[in-house]
């Protein structure tokens, strides 16, 4: 069963951003799976290093994008794309292969998506 799934009220009206969103969502949900099944920690680092290697990818576009359209709070908005980066990072730096903190880490990851998404993201859709 799934961590998170994709509402259409997640929506940032625009189709390249929301499917990456759906992406990110999928391997948070991977991550997940493979976290709480106790899998081989291989998978589980190899979805986390995943993750982090897709969502530096999809802040890449995103931040295009909010300079595209001329949005208003982008320096608010890059200041959370780097305190994520700068954490994940951080997790791979100091505890590589680090399957112990599996929980710790996903109850992180979860809550800074879906707040970035839900809340954080639709303030340059509107």
């Amino acid at each position: 069963m799934p961590l998170i799934k994709w509402h259409d009220a997640y929506s940032v009206k625009n189709e390249i951003l929301d499917n990456q969103h759906k992406s990110i969502f999928n391997l948070l949900n991977s991550l997940y799976d493979s976290c709480m099944s106790n899998t081989v920690y291989f998978t589980y680092n190899s979805i986390l290093d995943e993750l982090t290697r897709f969502t530096k990818k999809h802040f890449a576009t995103e931040e295009k994008h909010l300079k595209e359209i001329g949005y208003g709070n982008i320096e608010e908005h890059l200041k959370e794309h780097r305190e994520f980066e700068n954490i994940m990072n951080n997790v791979f730096a100091s505890e590589p292969n680090n399957y112990d903190n599996c929980k710790e880490l996903l109850v992180f990851v979860a809550d800074f998506i879906l707040h970035h998404v839900i809340v954080i993201d639709r303030n340059y859709s509107e």
